[in-house]
């Protein structure tokens, strides 16, 4: 039983994972758009070390909150962990005050695709290992 909750937990957590990195990519692709626009700011998205502390604040004990009252065994549930956007304010040389840099965009946007694939295999192979486990628990 305990396995199958981690197995449950570890396919959430991939779900997180390739949620921030899809808005990740949306937001890179309105950066890229906006590369041109007068006095536009570059947006970034924080979500990693939230999904880092969820993950790493349980040490093995899982509370189950039933009032509000109740103070939380572990940092965060997972389902609360939600990626973050915020603009940056770094200083722009160019005239128009855009901050947007067409390579460092390119660069993020490379690193989070190699990122969003690695995470669409982990999740494919942890739901095919769920797949083998079921068949074979039922023959």
């Amino acid at each position: 039983m305990l396995d199958r909750l981690n197995n449950l937990r570890v396919i959430e957590a991939l779900s997180k994972g390739l949620d921030g990195a899809n808005l990740r990519h949306t937001v890179i692709s309105n950066n890229l758009a906006n590369a041109e626009t007068p006095n536009f700011k570059r947006v970034q998205v924080s979500f990693e070390n939230e999904l880092k502390l969820a993950l790493s604040g349980s040490n093995g004990l899982e509370g189950v909150i039933t009032n509000k009252k109740h103070i939380p065994i572990n940092s965060r549930p997972l389902e609360e962990v939600k990626p973050r956007l915020y603009n940056t304010r770094e200083q722009s040389l160019r005239n128009d005050k855009n901050n947007v840099d067409v390579n460092i965009e390119m660069a993020e946007m490379s690193a989070n695709t190699v990122q969003f694939n690695a995470l669409i295999t982990l999740l494919t192979r942890k739901i095919s290992m769920l797949k083998m486990a079921m068949r074979n628990r039922s023959a």
